[in-house]
Formats: C-alpha cells, sequence, structure tokens
C-alpha cells in the first residue's frame, strides 16, 4: 500500500519538474506554459492546496509506516517542484518575500538556474522584478552560467549577433557622448554614482542582456557603452558581472579588465567596493586593471597629463570617510599582494589616498 501510494505521489510531482516542462512545446511567452499544466495549478491558491495535500499525504506515510528512505527522495522531488512552478508562473499575487524565496532558491541550484525556461525567467524578473534586490538576485543567478544564455538574451533583446556587430557601432555611439560630456574623466566619483541617461534606458538594458551572448571583443564594446550610460543599477549590474566572471575564471582578462573600466567610469560604492575586491581575487592584471580604475576614479581622472595622479579635494565628511574606507583597504591589499608589481601599484595609489585625506579641514 505504501508504495503504490508513494508512486502515485511521484506521478503526480513528477510532470512539474524542470526536465518534464522544457519537453514541453510552448511558445516564447511563457504564459502559454499553462495551457500544459492543470487548471488546479493556475493560481497560486491552486498550487498551495495541491502542494499541501502532497506534503500532508508524505508526512502521514513516514510517521505510520516509518519508510523515510522511500519518502526523502519523492519529498525532495515534491520541494522542488514547489519552488520551480510557482517560480515559473509568479505573479501580482506572490509577495515580495515570496518572490525573494523562490528565487533565492532557483538562483542556488546550478541545474534549475541552468535551464533555458528559467533562464527566460530570470532575465524578465531582472528586467521588471518589484524591487532593486530582487532584480539583483536575478541577475546575479544570469551571470553565474552567462555561456549558457545566448538564445534566451537573444529572445529578450530582439537584437541578432550581426545586428550588435555591424548597425550599432558602440564605439562611434560611445565617442559620441564622451564628447558631448567634454571630460575623458570618470562621470562619478567615489561617493556618487553618476546619473542614467534616462533616454537611453531602453538601449542600456538591451546591452546589458546582451553581455549573455555576445563575442569577447564585442562585449568590451558593450561594457564600454554601458559605462557611458548607466548609472547605480547598471554599475551594480556590471560589478556583480565582473565579481562572477573572476570568481568562475571564466572569460578573458581583458574582457574583466573592460568591466572594470566601465565601473570605474559611473563610480559610487558599489563601483568602489567591485574594484577593491577584483585588486583583491582577480588576475594579476586584472588586479591591477581595478587598481588604475580605482586610481582615475578617487583623483577623479585629473591627470591625464601628468606622470603621477593628484589628489583629489576631500570637500565634505561624506567624503572623507569614504576615502578613509578607501585607505583601509588599499593598506590590507598592499600588505598581502602576492606579486611585487600589485603591491607597488596598491602602496602608491594608498599614499594618492592619504595626500587627499590631509586636505580635508572640518568647518
Amino acid at each position: 500500500m505504501t508504495a503504490t501510494k508513494l508512486l502515485q505521489i511521484k506521478e503526480e510531482v513528477e510532470p512539474l519538474q524542470i526536465e518534464h516542462l522544457e519537453a514541453l512545446k510552448y511558445a516564447e511567452d511563457l504564459s502559454s506554459l499553462c495551457q500544459h499544466i492543470s487548471p488546479s495549478l493556475q493560481s497560486l491558491e491552486g498550487r498551495i492546496a495541491f502542494f499541501e495535500k502532497i506534503f500532508s499525504e508524505l508526512r502521514i506515510i513516514a510517521r505510520q509506516n516509518r519508510h523515510s528512505e522511500l519518502v526523502l527522495p519523492i519529498q525532495k522531488m515534491a520541494v522542488e517542484a514547489d519552488y520551480v512552478i510557482n517560480f515559473l508562473l509568479a505573479d501580482a499575487s506572490n509577495s515580495a518575500k515570496e518572490m525573494d524565496a523562490l528565487t533565492r532558491y532557483i538562483v542556488e541550484n546550478q541545474r534549475l538556474r541552468s535551464s533555458p525556461l528559467v533562464e527566460r525567467c530570470l532575465f524578465h524578473l531582472w528586467q521588471h522584478g518589484s524591487s532593486p534586490d530582487l532584480r539583483r538576485l536575478a541577475w546575479r543567478g544570469i551571470c553565474s552560467d552567462v555561456p549558457q544564455h545566448e538564445d534566451v538574451a537573444e529572445a529578450v533583446t530582439g537584437l541578432d549577433r550581426n545586428e550588435s556587430r555591424e548597425d550599432m557601432e558602440l564605439r562611434r555611439f560611445r565617442d559620441e557622448f564622451i564628447k558631448n560630456r567634454g571630460s575623458f574623466g570618470p562621470r562619478g566619483t567615489v561617493t556618487t554614482p553618476a546619473e542614467a541617461l534616462s533616454e537611453h534606458a531602453e538601449f542600456a538594458n538591451k546591452l546589458i542582456a546582451k553581455l549573455a551572448d555576445s563575442e569577447p571583443r564585442e562585449r568590451n564594446e558593450i561594457v564600454l557603452t554601458l559605462g557611458e550610460l548607466g548609472g547605480r543599477d547598471i554599475a551594480v549590474a556590471l560589478s556583480d558581472a565582473m565579481c562572477a566572471e573572476i570568481s568562475a575564471g571564466r572569460s578573458t582578462e581583458d574582457f574583466q579588465a573592460h568591466l572594470a573600466a566601465a565601473i570605474a567610469n559611473i563610480g559610487g560604492p558599489n563601483a568602489v567596493e567591485a574594484l577593491l575586491w577584483a585588486s583583491e581575487h582577480g588576475s594579476e592584471r586584472v588586479r591591477l586593471a581595478a587598481l588604475s580604475s580605482l586610481e582615475l576614479l578617487s583623483t577623479k581622472g585629473g591627470t591625464a597629463l601628468t606622470e603621477f595622479s593628484e589628489p583629489a579635494n576631500i570637500e565634505s565628511v561624506e567624503m572623507r570617510d569614504a576615502y578613509e574606507r578607501l585607505a583601509s583597504r588599499l593598506s590590507a591589499i598592499a600588505a598581502s599582494a602576492a606579486t611585487d608589481t600589485v603591491r607597488y601599484d596598491a602602496a602608491e595609489l594608498l599614499e594618492t589616498i592619504r595626500l587627499s585625506l590631509r586636505s580635508f579641514t572640518h568647518i
């Protein structure tokens, strides 16, 4: 009797496993999945009732028959199905807390987050999530498996690779922005990220999604252009991308260095933290690139024609505190660096930051 009941439960849950859902023929619109799913599961209330029944039956079997070795695999399958189907069919009826829990479960499971069906949902959530934290969580999931996102990013952006390479002319586009702002230095500062160019927000979103399927050289141009267009949200997205690339050892050092340059161009506390992290965890070339980007940001790019960096003028308590934190981190990097070159560059930048701090006079 127990085996028969467990088989029945398995047959109810198995169609909701991601591998079974992937095998269904559905249109690009995820809502078309509903035609393949029982009507009782198409509402949040229906799904809650369905899984409460499943888990209740499993508890009864485990308690009465003590067949935990038989129950646990089915229970694990049911838990995953619960998260997956609620994530895929999430809508406005899901609370922010529920969406965070669902997304976190998906993002922390490599098999689930690499599913094309889940990837499409993550892209949608990154673009339309109800909060910055939720959008960032979805973006981190995307960054974790960038090489697998080609078809998904193309569907989301509506841009194919040839259009991006041949028609966008990203370098010309970026050069035009630099010319218009009249400065080659960073757009933001250590304390304040640059303002996003709202009139180009849609274009910026398409570009950042394209990072998932672009060739290395094209990705370099994309991130540098994003550095000219983006504000805080883009800086956070690029920072997460850089940390994911470094952690996974997945992309070229050249691309990671371009990410560092783009992040520094936007600036702000998130950018500073990401560049410091890259200075501690990247390859030697990437650490040096991150330190160089920090130098440009912390001196506001004011030394293009001089050999040595000129200290920035500290003009507020907030700026002083930010530079003190920067000095503390640079001191640790200089002390623990594995190579003489990184140690030297970190120490040089630390000295410049200390000179900046000496300029501060609290009134």
